[in-house]
C-alpha cells in the first residue's frame, strides 16, 4: 500500500511537470474526470515506458543537498522514463526524470501535532502519508530540460 502511494504521487507530481513543460498535450487534462474527450486525450498524455531503482545512486541534487546543505539522504532514488506524443506528427519523445524520496521523522512520529493525527498533505490518495517527501524533476538531459527547471516552473509556481 505504502508503495502504491509513492508510485501514485510521483506520477502526480510528473503530470505538474508535464503540463508545465508540456502544455499542449497536457493543457486539458489534468488527472480528472470532467475532460472532454473528443481529441482521444488519453493519446497525447504522457506515458510511463520504464523506471529504474538506483537506491545506491546519490542524483547531483541529492549529493549536493547532503555534503553542503547537510540535508538528509534520500532512502531511495529512481529514474523514470515517460514519453511525449507530439499532437500534429504522432511522433514521440522520451523525457526522464529523477525522483528521490526522503523520509521525514517529524512527521512520522505519533506525537499530538506531529502530522500523523491529521494526515492531509502528503502523497498518495488525499495525501495521507505525510512522513514521505517525493523530489521529483526533469532530468539534466537536454537544454529545453534545465531550462524548464530552472525558469518555467519556478514561473509556474508564482503564477506567471
Amino acid at each position: 500500500a505504502i508503495h502504491n502511494c509513492m508510485n501514485e504521487g510521483t506520477w502526480s507530481r510528473i503530470l505538474q511537470w508535464e503540463k508545465v513543460l508540456n502544455p499542449v498535450n497536457t493543457n486539458n487534462n489534468n488527472g480528472d474526470n470532467n475532460n472532454n474527450n473528443d481529441n482521444n486525450e488519453e493519446g497525447i498524455m504522457p506515458k510511463l515506458l520504464k523506471f529504474c531503482g538506483r537506491p545506491t545512486d546519490l542524483s547531483p541534487k541529492a549529493y549536493f543537498k547532503h555534503y553542503l546543505l547537510s540535508h538528509p539522504l534520500p532512502f531511495d532514488r529512481h529514474d523514470w522514463t515517460v514519453t511525449r506524443t507530439n499532437p500534429t506528427d504522432g511522433s514521440e519523445t522520451e523525457v526522464r526524470y529523477v525522483i528521490d524520496y526522503y523520509h521525514d521523522e517529524v512527521m512520522a512520529s505519533e506525537e499530538a501535532g506531529s502530522g500523523l493525527p491529521h494526515m492531509t498533505d502528503g502523497i498518495g490518495d488525499r495525501g495521507k502519508i505525510k512522513s514521505l517527501l517525493v523530489d521529483v524533476r526533469p532530468a539534466a538531459d537536454s537544454v529545453s530540460e534545465v531550462y524548464g527547471r530552472m525558469v518555467l516552473m519556478p514561473l509556474a509556481r508564482r503564477g506567471c
